[in-house]
C-alpha cells in the first residue's frame, strides 16, 4: 500500500513529465494507426482495381466462331 502511495505522490510531483509521456504514447499510437489504415486502404484499392479489371474482361463481348463449309470454286487455284 505504501508503494502505491509513493507512486501516486511521484506522479503528482512530476505531472508535467507524466503528461508529456502520455502525449508521446498517444502520438506514437496515432502514427501507427494511420500507417496501418493507409496500408489497408492501399490493399483495398488494389482489390477494387483487380475486380474492375476482371469485371471488364468478364462482360466484354464474346466473339463466337462457327465452322463454315466452303464450296470449292473451280475458277480459283487451289493454293489460294
Amino acid at each position: 500500500m505504501n508503494d502505491v502511495l509513493s507512486i501516486i505522490d511521484w506522479f503528482n510531483v512530476n505531472q508535467g513529465f507524466s503528461m508529456v509521456l502520455l502525449t508521446a504514447v498517444y502520438v506514437l499510437a496515432t502514427i501507427l494507426l494511420v500507417r496501418q489504415s493507409r496500408r489497408a486502404n492501399r490493399i483495398a484499392q488494389q482489390n477494387l482495381e483487380s475486380l474492375w479489371k476482371l469485371e471488364r474482361e468478364r462482360s466484354r463481348p464474346v466473339e463466337r466462331r462457327y465452322p463454315v463449309r466452303l464450296e470449292r470454286d473451280s475458277r480459283i487455284p487451289f493454293w489460294l
